[in-house]
């Protein structure tokens, strides 16, 4: 998602969009069409309705989680925008796209190219592709995850097939 190109970017929200109309629209048509739907339909949203003003802390608790993938989802694309890699011929620089407050849960950092001991590349979680690989960076006293995928810009290299490149 961090290298979709603009127009890429907002169909993709259009789709998500589309997906949740078409969701709401079919559970609207599933009460209209059963009996007595539309009594069943607002005796849930009145059965909503009293369970927050019973229990407002619960309710809210209930909807963090989807809270926080809407603000972590928000960030991502954000953050993309944001985030910088820059080698240089003394060595590599992360720049975070957090502000300065919460630069510590991913704090910007540079490595010399004497530091870093190894590099391994990993696949996660048993995928394909370029898109599950992570760069690890064995500097001694730290170790430093990259994903290249992120990093690199398709229009100017090559692809890389499954199993070399090309």
């Amino acid at each position: 998602m961090f290298l979709m190109s603009r127009t890429q970017r907002w169909t993709l929200v259009a789709s998500v969009l589309l997906i949740l109309a078409v969701m709401a629209a079919s559970a609207v048509l599933l009460f209209r069409n059963t009996p007595h739907g539309d009594r069943i339909a607002a005796a849930m949203w009145d059965g909503v309705r009293n369970k927050f003003v019973a229990h407002p802390l619960d309710t809210l608790l209930h909807s963090l989680p989807l809270l926080v993938v809407i603000l972590h989802s928000s960030y991502l694309l954000l953050a993309a925008r944001r985030e910088r890699l820059i080698l240089t011929p003394a060595g590599m620089e992360y720049r975070s796209p957090l502000p300065g407050a919460l630069q510590g849960l991913r704090p910007s950092w540079s490595l010399r190219w004497s530091q870093i001991r190894s590099a391994t590349l990993k696949s996660l979680l048993y995928g394909r592709g370029p898109q599950v690989v992570s760069l690890e960076l064995d500097a001694g006293t730290r170790k430093v995850k990259l994903y290249p995928y992120h990093w690199v810009d398709r229009t100017t290299t090559s692809r890389i097939r499954h199993g070399g490149t090309s």
